[in-house]
């Protein structure tokens, strides 16, 4: 069994300080929380355009109700997984550090 001991008073142990409070840790969880509540917004209201369209085009498909549900549910929820696996292909691109 392990045996734990007490972190350090003040700091690390590599001399740096610690941090105090959750600010720092909460403030990236909210912004990425509200960063995706925004892109799904935006994601709703594409499908909702795309789909009125196709449902015009193709009522014997589009037409049904139930179609309609899973397909305004599940697209914009995918369309966000494209956009961060996107930002995060981008961001790794453009800032990795190079040897």
């Amino acid at each position: 069994m392990e045996q734990f001991t007490d972190p350090p008073e003040a700091g690390h142990s590599n001399g740096t300080p610690a941090r105090l409070g959750c600010f720092p840790g909460c403030l990236p969880i909210a912004g990425i929380t509200i960063a995706a509540a925004l892109l799904l917004y935006v994601n709703g209201g594409v499908v909702k355009a795309c789909y009125d369209a196709l449902a015009e085009q193709y009522p014997r498909t589009f037409g049904k109700e139930d179609v309609a549900q899973i397909v305004m549910f599940v697209a914009p929820v995918l369309l966000l997984i494209v956009e961060w696996t996107t930002l995060d292909f981008l961001r790794r691109m453009l800032f990795s550090r190079r040897a």
